[in-house]
């Protein structure tokens, strides 16, 4: 995602990557963090399309109220079983 933004004119230095997260709860706890200690007021989300609102629920949780987002405009054939599994994982996130 990170090449995706530089490519469409973001600068790097602008882009924050978290290397430290290994799924995107633990993404989203280090980067309310980050947050908090830099004084951000929104986040962009840049993922694939079927994993946006299930990270944007997580970051409102994480006390980021502020949450837009954005996809690469390219589909694959393995987003099918994705966006089934991402359904499944909103809700058990949101209920859990």
């Amino acid at each position: 995602m990170q090449q995706y933004l530089v490519r469409q004119g973001v600068p790097a230095a602008a882009i924050i990557v978290d290397n430290q997260g290994n799924n995107t709860l633990a993404t989203a706890r280090n980067f309310a963090q980050l947050a908090r200690q830099r004084r951000f007021r929104s986040a962009l989300v840049v993922s694939q399309f079927f994993h946006l609102s299930r990270t944007k629920l997580m970051l409102r949780r994480q006390g980021i109220p502020v949450v837009y987002a954005a996809h690469a405009d390219y589909y694959e054939w393995r987003d099918g079983y994705a966006l089934l599994r991402e359904f499944l994982a909103y809700y058990a996130y949101l209920l859990g």
